[in-house]
């Protein structure tokens, strides 16, 4: 009946257009993992910004927090000018404000900021304290 061709012990021999890759496919593959690594690149940047400004965030809240306590302490004595609330090396300014709130209340406010950027609140914090 039908007989099978014997296996072949060797492939057969590219033809010469067929040899590897040309040198344009190997420029685009060039310039694809050429993006693909600018991008990593800058996303790796912006979570290392991003890490440096929650961290200066969280010790100025740390700063606000402090201060609060001291006007909380002090009662009606406290001192509401800008002082400076240093956190972990970095030097922060604590900004106090007092205002009557009404049924012997106050609100006492602490903003904190740096000394390079005093319009940029990094902390802010509000409460109401008795009379």
């Amino acid at each position: 009946m039908f007989r099978r061709p014997p296996p072949r012990t060797q492939a057969p021999a590219p033809s010469a257009g067929q040899a590897g890759f040309t040198l344009l496919e190997v420029l685009i593959a060039l310039a694809i993992v050429g993006v693909a690594l600018a991008a990593v690149n800058r996303a790796i940047g912006m979570a290392t910004t991003n890490s440096g400004v929650l961290y200066e965030k969280s010790l100025a809240m740390l700063s606000a927090q402090n201060r609060m306590a001291e006007l909380q302490i002090a009662g009606g004595k406290a001192d509401t000018r800008p002082q400076e609330c240093p956190q972990a090396g970095l030097p922060f300014i604590c900004a106090a404000r007092i205002a009557p709130a009404g049924r012997g209340l106050n609100t006492v406010s602490v903003d904190v900021h740096t000394r390079q950027q005093p319009e940029r609140s990094l902390a802010s914090l509000t409460t109401l304290l008795a009379d």
